[in-house]
């Protein structure tokens, strides 16, 4: 499912997701963004507390983005269930 994220080709990777603090500076926000934007490819983010934001070209891509990431999370939550913390 890691070739859902637009550019990836291969299974064979891995997929951070960076978790930013719940902040109401939108500007602070948006240069933690485009830090990490300039570093590595970037699908989407969390913000603690607050939710998952993802997106693409338009709205299909942005979509499997969004389900790409709630599947693995998803997939994640249960991994952690069976083994307990890391």
């Amino acid at each position: 499912l890691l070739k859902a994220f637009e550019g990836n080709t291969t299974h064979e990777t891995a997929v951070d997701v960076p978790v930013f603090a719940n902040t109401q500076d939108m500007q602070v926000l948006a240069a933690q963004v485009e830090a990490l934007l300039d570093k590595q490819s970037l699908w989407g983010y969390l913000i603690e507390g607050h939710g998952l934001y993802a997106w693409g070209r338009n709205m299909a891509e942005a979509r499997r983005h969004l389900e790409a990431f709630e599947f693995l999370l998803h997939c994640e939550l249960e991994l952690l269930k069976l083994r307990g913390p890391r």
